[in-house]
Protein backbone atom coordinates (compact mmCIF):
# COMPACT_ATOMS: atom_id res chain seq x y z
CA UNK A 1 0.00 0.00 0.00
CA UNK A 2 1.21 3.52 -1.01
CA UNK A 3 0.63 7.04 -0.57
CA UNK A 4 0.82 10.15 -3.06
CA UNK A 5 2.45 12.78 -1.54
CA UNK A 6 2.68 15.69 -4.30
CA UNK A 7 5.67 13.75 -6.13
CA UNK A 8 6.27 11.54 -3.63
CA UNK A 9 5.19 8.03 -3.78
CA UNK A 10 6.08 5.98 -0.40
CA UNK A 11 5.43 2.54 -0.14
CA UNK A 12 5.69 0.93 3.80
CA UNK A 13 8.97 0.98 4.78
CA UNK A 14 10.24 4.01 3.06
CA UNK A 15 11.95 6.08 5.45
CA UNK A 16 12.83 9.56 4.28
CA UNK A 17 13.55 13.23 6.36
CA UNK A 18 10.54 14.98 6.97
CA UNK A 19 11.21 17.99 5.73
CA UNK A 20 10.84 15.92 2.44
CA UNK A 21 6.82 15.49 2.59
CA UNK A 22 6.94 19.26 3.47
CA UNK A 23 8.32 20.26 0.34
CA UNK A 24 5.74 18.86 -1.59
CA UNK A 25 2.51 18.93 0.79
CA UNK A 26 3.43 21.65 2.78
CA UNK A 27 1.03 21.55 6.23
CA UNK A 28 2.83 21.93 10.11
CA UNK A 29 6.26 21.60 9.96
CA UNK A 30 6.54 21.38 13.71
CA UNK A 31 2.80 19.28 14.73
CA UNK A 32 2.53 15.80 15.20
CA UNK A 33 -0.83 16.09 13.39
CA UNK A 34 -0.38 16.96 9.67
CA UNK A 35 -3.59 18.67 7.87
CA UNK A 36 -2.19 20.18 4.34
CA UNK A 37 -4.92 22.16 2.66
CA UNK A 38 -4.46 21.26 -0.77
CA UNK A 39 -4.38 17.43 -0.25
CA UNK A 40 -6.89 14.97 0.58
CA UNK A 41 -4.89 13.25 3.58
CA UNK A 42 -4.30 13.63 7.14
CA UNK A 43 -0.51 12.06 8.41
CA UNK A 44 0.62 11.63 11.90
CA UNK A 45 4.01 11.25 13.14
CA UNK A 46 4.64 9.17 16.12
CA UNK A 47 8.03 9.41 17.91
CA UNK A 48 10.21 9.79 21.24
CA UNK A 49 9.77 13.50 20.80
CA UNK A 50 6.39 13.34 22.14
CA UNK A 51 7.80 12.18 25.53
CA UNK A 52 7.55 15.77 26.99
CA UNK A 53 3.71 16.26 26.28
CA UNK A 54 2.56 13.15 27.78
CA UNK A 55 2.18 11.45 24.69
CA UNK A 56 4.19 8.60 25.30
CA UNK A 57 2.65 7.29 27.59
CA UNK A 58 -0.89 6.41 25.47
CA UNK A 59 1.29 5.81 21.91
CA UNK A 60 1.28 2.08 21.44
CA UNK A 61 0.73 -0.95 19.06
CA UNK A 62 -1.47 -3.05 21.25
CA UNK A 63 -2.05 -7.14 21.13
CA UNK A 64 -4.62 -7.07 18.79
CA UNK A 65 -2.45 -5.32 16.31
CA UNK A 66 -4.46 -1.42 16.48
CA UNK A 67 -2.44 1.47 17.32
CA UNK A 68 -3.13 4.10 19.95
CA UNK A 69 -2.38 7.76 19.17
CA UNK A 70 -2.62 10.71 21.50
CA UNK A 71 -4.13 13.76 19.60
CA UNK A 72 -2.40 17.45 19.90
CA UNK A 73 -2.40 20.10 22.20
CA UNK A 74 0.32 20.40 24.83
CA UNK A 75 -1.27 22.50 27.94
CA UNK A 76 -4.35 21.67 29.21
CA UNK A 77 -6.96 19.38 28.69
CA UNK A 78 -7.08 18.06 24.81
CA UNK A 79 -10.17 19.16 22.76
CA UNK A 80 -11.93 18.49 18.89
CA UNK A 81 -10.08 21.39 17.28
CA UNK A 82 -7.41 21.54 14.61
CA UNK A 83 -5.51 18.16 14.14
CA UNK A 84 -8.02 16.74 16.92
CA UNK A 85 -10.92 17.79 14.71
CA UNK A 86 -9.21 16.31 11.17
CA UNK A 87 -8.58 12.91 12.88
CA UNK A 88 -12.25 12.53 14.15
CA UNK A 89 -13.54 13.66 10.72
CA UNK A 90 -11.27 12.62 8.23
CA UNK A 91 -13.72 10.14 6.99
CA UNK A 92 -16.53 12.59 6.32
CA UNK A 93 -14.16 14.61 4.81
CA UNK A 94 -13.18 12.01 2.10
CA UNK A 95 -9.59 12.05 3.55
CA UNK A 96 -7.46 9.28 4.23
CA UNK A 97 -4.75 8.91 7.49
CA UNK A 98 -1.27 7.96 7.13
CA UNK A 99 1.33 7.13 10.15
CA UNK A 100 4.62 8.15 9.60
CA UNK A 101 7.13 6.84 13.02
CA UNK A 102 9.52 9.99 13.72
CA UNK A 103 13.69 8.91 14.70
CA UNK A 104 15.69 12.37 14.60
CA UNK A 105 15.06 14.05 11.27
CA UNK A 106 13.97 10.54 9.58
CA UNK A 107 10.53 9.46 9.50
CA UNK A 108 9.58 5.99 8.12
CA UNK A 109 6.34 5.46 6.63
CA UNK A 110 3.71 2.52 8.01
CA UNK A 111 0.91 2.31 6.13
CA UNK A 112 -2.93 3.74 5.94
CA UNK A 113 -5.05 3.87 8.88
CA UNK A 114 -8.99 4.02 9.83
CA UNK A 115 -10.57 4.45 13.04
CA UNK A 116 -11.62 1.84 15.13
CA UNK A 117 -15.01 0.75 16.04
CA UNK A 118 -14.26 2.95 19.42
CA UNK A 119 -12.63 5.68 17.81
CA UNK A 120 -11.27 7.40 20.65
CA UNK A 121 -11.09 7.43 25.24
CA UNK A 122 -10.28 10.37 26.86
CA UNK A 123 -7.24 9.52 29.25
CA UNK A 124 -5.32 11.61 31.56
CA UNK A 125 -1.57 12.49 31.13
CA UNK A 126 0.83 14.76 31.85
CA UNK A 127 1.12 18.45 29.73
CA UNK A 128 4.31 20.31 28.98
CA UNK A 129 4.34 21.71 32.37
CA UNK A 130 4.17 18.65 33.95
CA UNK A 131 0.30 19.71 34.89
CA UNK A 132 -2.32 16.36 34.92
CA UNK A 133 -4.64 16.74 32.35
CA UNK A 134 -7.32 14.84 29.66
CA UNK A 135 -5.82 13.90 26.38
CA UNK A 136 -7.59 12.49 23.53
CA UNK A 137 -6.25 8.44 22.87
CA UNK A 138 -7.22 7.62 19.22
CA UNK A 139 -7.64 4.12 18.00
CA UNK A 140 -6.42 3.10 14.60
CA UNK A 141 -6.52 -0.12 12.62
CA UNK A 142 -4.64 -0.57 9.40
CA UNK A 143 -6.39 -0.16 6.73
CA UNK A 144 -4.98 -2.89 4.64
CA UNK A 145 -6.86 -5.20 7.35
CA UNK A 146 -3.15 -6.31 7.90
CA UNK A 147 -1.07 -5.89 11.08
CA UNK A 148 2.17 -2.37 10.76
CA UNK A 149 4.82 -3.91 8.94
CA UNK A 150 7.79 -4.54 11.61
CA UNK A 151 5.21 -5.02 14.62
CA UNK A 152 5.94 -8.42 15.07
CA UNK A 153 2.14 -8.84 15.29
CA UNK A 154 -0.03 -11.22 13.20
CA UNK A 155 -2.29 -10.06 10.48
CA UNK A 156 -5.46 -8.82 11.90
CA UNK A 157 -7.55 -11.59 10.09
CA UNK A 158 -8.22 -14.04 12.92
CA UNK A 159 -10.29 -13.93 16.25
CA UNK A 160 -8.44 -12.97 19.29
CA UNK A 161 -11.43 -14.27 22.03
CA UNK A 162 -13.48 -12.53 24.19
CA UNK A 163 -12.69 -11.30 27.72
CA UNK A 164 -14.77 -10.10 30.37
CA UNK A 165 -15.09 -8.05 33.57
CA UNK A 166 -17.17 -7.72 36.51
CA UNK A 167 -19.98 -4.36 35.74
CA UNK A 168 -18.81 -1.05 36.75
CA UNK A 169 -20.43 1.90 36.94
CA UNK A 170 -19.60 4.11 33.50
CA UNK A 171 -18.04 7.41 33.22
CA UNK A 172 -18.00 8.81 29.88
CA UNK A 173 -14.20 7.89 30.16
CA UNK A 174 -14.93 4.32 29.79
CA UNK A 175 -17.97 4.94 27.39
CA UNK A 176 -15.54 6.42 24.98
CA UNK A 177 -17.54 9.64 23.81
CA UNK A 178 -17.90 9.84 20.24
CA UNK A 179 -19.75 13.26 19.81
CA UNK A 180 -20.52 13.85 15.93
CA UNK A 181 -23.40 14.67 13.69
CA UNK A 182 -22.42 11.67 11.55
CA UNK A 183 -24.73 8.74 13.02
CA UNK A 184 -23.26 5.67 12.02
CA UNK A 185 -21.68 2.40 14.27
CA UNK A 186 -18.89 3.95 15.65
CA UNK A 187 -20.71 6.27 17.62
CA UNK A 188 -21.87 6.45 21.18
CA UNK A 189 -23.61 9.79 22.21
CA UNK A 190 -24.25 11.02 25.50
CA UNK A 191 -27.69 10.30 25.17
CA UNK A 192 -27.07 6.49 24.30
CA UNK A 193 -24.85 6.78 27.84
CA UNK A 194 -27.40 7.76 29.55
CA UNK A 195 -29.85 5.37 28.64
CA UNK A 196 -27.26 2.14 29.24
CA UNK A 197 -26.63 3.78 32.31
CA UNK A 198 -30.26 3.51 33.52
CA UNK A 199 -31.18 0.23 32.18
CA UNK A 200 -28.02 -0.95 33.98
CA UNK A 201 -29.06 0.27 37.54
CA UNK A 202 -33.00 -0.62 37.05
CA UNK A 203 -31.75 -4.41 35.34
CA UNK A 204 -29.18 -4.29 39.27
CA UNK A 205 -32.25 -3.28 41.09
CA UNK A 206 -34.12 -6.48 39.66
CA UNK A 207 -31.28 -8.86 40.77
CA UNK A 208 -29.61 -9.31 37.49
CA UNK A 209 -25.60 -9.76 37.07
CA UNK A 210 -23.96 -7.76 34.46
CA UNK A 211 -20.64 -7.91 33.19
CA UNK A 212 -18.89 -5.76 30.61
CA UNK A 213 -16.61 -7.47 27.74
CA UNK A 214 -14.96 -7.20 24.29
CA UNK A 215 -13.76 -9.05 21.44
CA UNK A 216 -12.00 -9.42 18.55
CA UNK A 217 -13.29 -10.77 15.28
CA UNK A 218 -11.45 -10.46 11.55
CA UNK A 219 -9.59 -7.56 13.34
CA UNK A 220 -12.47 -5.30 14.25
CA UNK A 221 -13.12 -4.84 18.29
CA UNK A 222 -16.45 -5.77 19.33
CA UNK A 223 -18.28 -3.54 22.71
CA UNK A 224 -21.44 -4.71 23.24
CA UNK A 225 -23.15 -2.34 25.70
CA UNK A 226 -24.04 -4.63 28.41
CA UNK A 227 -23.58 -8.50 29.07
CA UNK A 228 -26.72 -9.65 31.28
CA UNK A 229 -24.94 -12.74 32.57
CA UNK A 230 -27.55 -14.70 34.53
CA UNK A 231 -30.05 -14.13 31.52
CA UNK A 232 -27.48 -14.89 28.29
CA UNK A 233 -28.40 -11.68 26.81
CA UNK A 234 -25.90 -9.71 24.77
CA UNK A 235 -27.09 -5.92 24.38
CA UNK A 236 -26.21 -3.08 22.22
CA UNK A 237 -27.91 0.61 22.89
CA UNK A 238 -28.80 3.18 20.95
CA UNK A 239 -29.53 6.75 21.07
CA UNK A 240 -32.95 6.60 18.59
CA UNK A 241 -35.33 4.39 17.56
CA UNK A 242 -35.21 5.01 14.12
CA UNK A 243 -35.04 2.61 11.37
CA UNK A 244 -31.30 3.74 10.36
CA UNK A 245 -30.22 3.22 14.28
CA UNK A 246 -32.45 0.01 14.58
CA UNK A 247 -30.56 -1.66 11.08
CA UNK A 248 -27.22 -0.75 12.36
CA UNK A 249 -28.06 -2.20 16.03
CA UNK A 250 -29.33 -5.49 14.20
CA UNK A 251 -25.85 -6.03 12.50
CA UNK A 252 -23.88 -5.25 15.64
CA UNK A 253 -25.86 -7.44 18.06
CA UNK A 254 -26.12 -10.33 15.43
CA UNK A 255 -22.31 -9.67 15.12
CA UNK A 256 -21.99 -10.20 19.01
CA UNK A 257 -23.79 -13.33 18.63
CA UNK A 258 -22.26 -14.83 16.31
CA UNK A 259 -18.74 -14.00 17.49
CA UNK A 260 -19.31 -15.23 21.36
CA UNK A 261 -20.81 -18.56 19.63
CA UNK A 262 -17.38 -19.39 17.78
CA UNK A 263 -15.93 -18.43 21.18
CA UNK A 264 -18.69 -21.04 23.15
CA UNK A 265 -20.71 -18.57 24.29
CA UNK A 266 -24.34 -19.16 23.35
CA UNK A 267 -26.24 -15.31 24.06
CA UNK A 268 -29.47 -13.83 22.97
CA UNK A 269 -29.13 -10.33 21.17
CA UNK A 270 -30.81 -7.50 22.64
CA UNK A 271 -31.37 -4.16 21.15
CA UNK A 272 -31.28 -1.15 23.81
CA UNK A 273 -33.51 2.37 22.42
CA UNK A 274 -35.26 4.84 24.33
CA UNK A 275 -38.61 4.54 22.77
CA UNK A 276 -40.84 1.94 21.28
CA UNK A 277 -39.84 1.33 17.64
CA UNK A 278 -42.00 1.01 14.41
CA UNK A 279 -43.88 -2.38 14.38
CA UNK A 280 -42.81 -2.83 11.18
CA UNK A 281 -38.53 -2.85 13.00
CA UNK A 282 -40.23 -5.04 16.27
CA UNK A 283 -41.47 -7.63 13.47
CA UNK A 284 -38.09 -8.16 11.81
CA UNK A 285 -36.22 -8.09 15.27
CA UNK A 286 -39.04 -11.18 16.21
CA UNK A 287 -38.18 -12.31 12.38
CA UNK A 288 -34.22 -12.91 13.45
CA UNK A 289 -34.95 -13.78 17.11
CA UNK A 290 -33.56 -10.57 18.89
CA UNK A 291 -35.41 -8.74 21.74
CA UNK A 292 -35.82 -4.94 22.15
CA UNK A 293 -35.66 -3.04 25.03
CA UNK A 294 -36.81 0.34 25.64
CA UNK A 295 -38.31 2.91 28.09
CA UNK A 296 -41.25 2.56 29.75
CA UNK A 297 -43.07 4.78 32.40
CA UNK A 298 -42.42 1.74 34.76
CA UNK A 299 -38.89 1.53 33.98
CA UNK A 300 -38.31 -0.37 30.92
CA UNK A 301 -40.29 -2.91 28.94
CA UNK A 302 -38.78 -5.70 26.80
CA UNK A 303 -40.31 -7.32 23.80
CA UNK A 304 -39.03 -10.34 22.86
Amino acid sequence: MSVQLGNLELEIGDTLRRAMIHAEVSGQRQSGIVTPTKHPVVLIFSGSSGKAYGYAENDRLLEDGSFNYTGEGQVGDQEFKGGNKAIRDAQLNGKSIHLFLSEGREVTYKGELELGQSPFSYRQAPDVNGVNRKVIVFNFVPASGEALIDSDLPALQHDAGWKFEPWKDLDFSDYQVFESKKEGAEIRSRSEFRLTKEYASWLEGRGHVLRVGNGTSDGVRLWPDIIIEDLGVVVEAKRSSSRGSMRTAIGQVLDYKYSLAKSGMLLSPQILVPARPSEDMLGLCKELGISVAYRAPEGFTEIT
